[in-house]
């Protein structure tokens, strides 16, 4: 049977004909926009995954961490550097010192007190 062509159709026929237009418009509408935010969930993951992988170092079965540590009122932070080396993960102890001064954003102007609480990274098994 041959579909009639809009101009040969009736009133009830005619309305009948833009409802069904207007449903397959709005369903064209949704699985469009089902397939845009599937490929954006997609490629957000990709790209927190990208993120998430560069978020520690590992070396030989170990991880960089961060501890806590008050630095004495009788200590430099070159001290606590230098009770906190490992020749294995720091250059130096100037490098650590420097990396402690970054992570707790200290410049080399500051007065530093005693009694300050501050990160101090150290290298452990991973978790």
């Amino acid at each position: 049977m041959r579909s009639k062509r809009v101009s040969e159709m009736n009133d009830r026929e005619y309305a009948v004909y833009k409802s069904r237009r207007a449903a397959l418009y709005r369903r064209k509408q949704v699985l469009f926009s089902l397939a845009v935010t599937a490929v954006l969930i997609v490629l957000f993951s990709a790209l927190l995954k990208g993120i998430s992988s560069n978020a520690a170092s590992v070396d030989n079965g170990k991880c960089k961490y961060y501890k806590t540590e008050m630095l004495r009122y009788d200590m430099t932070l070159e001290d606590m550097a230098k009770e906190n080396f490992d020749p294995e993960y720091f250059s130096s102890v100037a490098a650590l010192k420097k990396e402690i001064m970054e992570v707790n954003h200290i410049d080399e102007n500051s007065a530093i007190p005693g009694g300050l609480i501050l990160y101090v990274p150290y290298y452990g098994e991973i978790h």
